[in-house]
């Protein structure tokens, strides 16, 4: 392939790629729709949902402003999981949760 085929690939590859927005979640009101999802046994490879849950939502004290907080809801493992704003297209980007623990 010369240098004149080669930049019309380049250019298609570069406008091809999808343009992801900046989204956070502040918490300012509420938990923002993030929930609780609850799984049979991470350790076991059994990602069957066994429960989702609503978060607590708790104003001030985060770092900064307002902040979400759950405890084990019925002995599973868990997780947080983000709302639809959030992109889920894991294996094409690297996406990066901030949190602190108490």
């Amino acid at each position: 392939m010369n240098k004149k085929q080669l930049l019309p690939v380049a250019i298609a590859l570069l406008t091809s790629q999808p343009v992801l927005a900046s989204v956070s979640s502040s918490f300012d009101v509420d938990s923002e729709n993030w929930q609780i999802v609850s799984f049979a046994d991470f350790s076991q490879n059994n990602y069957s949902i066994i429960g989702q849950y609503q978060p607590s939502h708790v104003s001030g004290g985060g770092n900064p402003g307002n902040y979400l907080a759950a405890t084990d809801p019925d002995s599973g493992d868990f997780t947080f999981s983000a709302p639809s704003a959030f992109p889920h297209r894991y294996t094409q980007v690297s996406q990066r949760l901030n949190y602190q623990e108490a």
